[in-house]
């Protein structure tokens, strides 16, 4: 008797699993199953990649979109941030500590990353690193991810502009990605093919120009849409803000999917011309005040961070049609 009651309690059990897995699936499938139905929602007005993550941005045109991020037409590895400057215990470094890094300007040619800076010779940085240098462990937050050691040209260069010994660039290359749903914070609101590199969290930040101007409508000094680092900035938007509510993004034959708003930090009060902090802490102080939104934490919301589902080329110029939730 005890062993047909445990029989069925095994049973039951994984008839209950089976269920949630299969309840589970097949709302993800409707979820993020493209939609047929597009709504326009503006035009792309601005394209930004970002070779090294917290450097200057090069504003394109034209560019290609990839699984891990944006690159150039013409020269394929030059992707978005695919550099990576660290300190001497491995820990990733942005503005957020050295906002002098904003003043670094990127350019490439078809072998070369070159970085320029106030006060410093151009360092250029081989497209192809050498396999023999070291691979370097470093984490993105909580997510493990490695870099090929960009060589010692590259540490002097960089320690020497932020005048700290010990610091190095990493270039992600062909290493293995970020695998953003294995971050159980992450599981509910990614897919196993959502990755990136060196990106906060996805490789595409959307932001809208009519929320911008909502933004700059409660400040006493205005701010400019580079502040946010989007590597997509599209106006035409029937109201600020109104990429809350949008679930995929189409443009061209390209379609990007929702991940989360974008969660904004003391980076937006860096001066990316200037490289200063606003003594104010503006414009991030007035965002926290009308922008900080549940489920999401304490910090406020501005642009989206977007996955990909089809890759392709987009353009500034470019219709944006979305879907909503």
């Amino acid at each position: 008797m005890v062993d047909v009651e445990f029989r069925d309690l095994l049973l039951f059990g994984a008839f209950k699993a089976a269920a949630f897995w299969a309840i589970k699936f097949l709302h993800n499938s409707y979820r993020w199953r493209i939609p047929e139905k597009w709504e326009p929602a503006g035009r792309v007005s601005k394209l930004v990649f970002f070779p090294v993550k917290s450097c200057g941005g090069v504003s394109a045109d034209k560019l290609v979109a990839t699984q891990l991020g944006l690159h150039p037409p013409d020269n394929d590895a030059v992707m978005d941030r695919h550099w990576l400057i660290v300190s001497p215990d491995g820990s990733f470094t942005t503005q957020r500590r050295e906002n002098s890094l904003s003043l670094i300007r990127v350019r490439y040619t078809s072998e070369h990353l070159i970085l320029s800076a106030p006060n410093m010779k151009d360092l250029h940085i081989p497209l192809k690193v050498d396999s023999g240098n070291d691979i370097i462990h470093t984490r993105i937050w909580e997510m493990a991810i490695d870099g090929i050691d960009c060589g010692q040209d590259a540490a002097e260069w960089i320690s020497k502009y932020l005048d700290k010994p010990g610091f190095r660039i990493i270039h992600f290359e062909s290493l293995p990605p970020r695998c953003l749903n294995s971050e159980p914070s992450l599981q509910q609101i990614t897919r196993e093919t959502d990755k990136s590199a060196y990106n906060d969290l996805s490789p595409y930040m959307l932001t809208v120009q009519e929320s911008l101007d909502d933004l700059n409508a409660r400040l006493k000094r205005k701010v400019k849409i580079d502040q946010f680092r989007a590597n997509i900035v599209m106006s035409g938007a029937k109201a600020p803000f109104d990429e809350d509510n949008w679930a995929f993004v189409k443009i061209g034959e390209t379609v990007f999917h929702h991940i989360k708003p974008g969660s904004r930090c003391i980076m937006t009060t860096v001066d990316q011309e200037t490289g200063v902090k606003s003594a104010d802490s503006e414009p991030l102080n007035t965002l926290k005040s009308y922008r900080c939104k549940e489920p999401w934490g304490k910090s406020p919301l501005f642009g989206t961070n977007l996955g990909i589902d089809i890759c392709g080329t987009i353009q500034v110029g470019d219709q944006v049609f979305i879907s909503r939730y």
